[in-house]
């Protein structure tokens, strides 16, 4: 077989530094742009993308050839870069050091695109820590 066929899709979930409510309306959309562009570099593709103040999701395609250690650790430092070149905010922009990273069964691709595209009505409902529980 010359030629390697890999479906890879993961959930990510990161949040800001103590989880202080920095993610403006004012800036998400560009913030979720820039961070789609990020991925591109490493031939990867984000899926579905959103979030509340303290915290983003990102359900993308992970390149075969890409750990997904060594790309959030890119798009984090680089989109935390970019929001405080940018000044956005009147302190420092930082995100906190872990993230959570979930491989998505294809079958279940539809439903978990849903869930990140509808953040602020099921966050209104449930806070990210019960939902990470659940995802166990």
């Amino acid at each position: 077989m010359g030629q390697s066929n890999v479906h890879v899709f993961i959930h990510s979930v990161w949040t800001t530094r103590f989880r202080k409510p920095l993610i403006l309306p004012s800036f998400e959309e560009r913030l979720f742009e820039f961070i789609k562009q990020n991925f591109k570099k490493f031939d990867s593709n984000v899926v579905a993308i959103n979030g509340m103040p303290d915290h983003i999701h990102v359900l993308y395609w992970l390149h075969q050839s890409q750990s997904i250690a060594s790309v959030i650790k890119y798009i984090k430092g680089a989109s935390s870069f970019w929001i405080n070149e940018q000044k956005f905010l009147s302190e420092k922009f930082a995100w906190q050091g872990g993230y959570s990273a979930l491989s998505i069964q294809y079958n279940n691709y539809e439903k978990v695109v849903d869930y990140i595209n509808n953040q602020k009505i099921h966050h209104s409902k449930k806070s990210l820590f019960k939902d990470l529980e659940d995802l166990d």
